[in-house]
């Protein structure tokens, strides 16, 4: 798989052809990475072919959100992003959603609309809504990688904004505040890392 997918993504970089993978299980969601291990050369993979790969599509959390993958050259700037649906079937706390996303001639993700239908009201004709657009909901330029570490680093200041998110992030299903614990995790998954959350400290944002 490895060997077949680094031939592809060495003939779309030779013809100038934009890539968006699509996989199941995001990085470092389970998955054991060491020198060896298949998670490893997926993300050396990610890094050699950063301007080829426009984006990652995932599921299998369930849940809306995102992910950045770092690779050996990645200093500032990560080298791949990864856009993480929410599931189209019913789950635990979770709205049935799909997402439609906007691709440009370059394989550039240029917005997403995020759908979903509110399941405890279906039984009285619930339907199928349009929650929002990324661009709209999160004011945003566009969606490069450089645009998602922005809206991290506003999410960590901006407590309205976080909120906002976090109602995103479980489908619509709970309102509030994440948890102090909450932040933590949630920032580490933005980075792809699996830290010692005890180490991390993430300050309370503020709302207005």
């Amino acid at each position: 798989m490895i060997t077949f997918l680094r031939n592809e993504l060495a003939d779309a970089e030779q013809n100038g052809i934009g890539v968006l993978l699509a996989g199941h299980i995001p990085l470092n969601r389970g998955t054991i990475t060491h020198p060896a291990s298949a998670a490893q050369a997926m993300i050396d993979l990610l890094d050699r072919y950063r301007a080829t790969i426009k984006g990652v599509l995932a599921g299998h959390t369930h849940n809306d959100e995102m992910q950045f993958s770092w690779g050996a050259s990645s200093a500032s700037e990560p080298s791949a992003f990864f856009y993480i649906a929410p599931s189209l079937t019913t789950y635990k706390n979770k709205n049935p959603s799909f997402r439609i996303y906007e691709v440009d001639s370059f394989g550039n993700i240029t917005d997403f609309e995020q759908f979903r239908v509110d399941l405890p009201s279906l039984e009285a004709g619930a339907t199928w809504t349009r929650a929002y657009s990324a661009k709209s909901e999160y004011n945003m330029n566009d969606l490069s990688t450089a645009s998602w570490q922005d809206l991290v680093k506003r999410l960590q200041t901006n407590g309205t904004l976080l909120d906002k998110w976090y109602f995103n992030y479980q489908t619509g299903r709970k309102s509030g505040a994440p948890s102090a614990a909450e932040r933590k995790e949630l920032f580490c998954l933005f980075n792809g890392t699996v830290e010692d959350l005890s180490l991390i400290h993430i300050s309370e944002p503020t709302r207005h």
